[in-house]
């Protein structure tokens, strides 16, 4: 059984570069040695178009860099991550995205953002099936 966050986890990591560690779930981490791209469920909602079969799930990406440096370095990776991930939702069939919003990763000073994901799913009563 697929579920729209592991759905959105599949489709994230295929089109990631492999140095990037692509997470199914949030979790409370040091600061990374490598760039991270966490998500977690944050809503459902019945999907406008189709209220009756789909659902429109709402996830966040939170993109972690590994970097922290003050000249600018790890704004500069953490932007490139960034792109890279906006570029993977975009590239999937099932996953889009609404707003990106900088912050840093808990209380550690690693620089991260916040990418609100849409995943719409619908579900049958024996089978699971993510559709666009």
């Amino acid at each position: 059984m697929s579920t729209p966050r592991a759905a959105a986890h599949a489709a994230l990591a295929l089109e990631l570069p492999t140095d990037v560690r692509v997470m199914a779930y949030a979790r409370n981490i040091d600061r990374p040695d490598r760039d991270v791209v966490m998500l977690r469920q944050d809503g459902v909602e019945p999907h406008p178009a189709a209220p009756e079969s789909h659902r429109r799930y709402t996830l966040t990406a939170i993109v972690v860099g590994a970097k922290v440096d003050p000249d600018g370095g790890a704004d500069d990776n953490l932007d490139a991550l960034l792109e890279d991930v906006l570029h993977a939702v975009e590239s999937s069939p099932i996953l889009g995205w609404t707003e990106a919003r900088r912050g840093t990763w808990l209380n550690t000073t690693a620089p991260a953002y916040e990418v609100t994901v849409t995943v719409v799913h619908r579900k049958h009563p024996t089978t699971t099936e993510e559709t666009p």
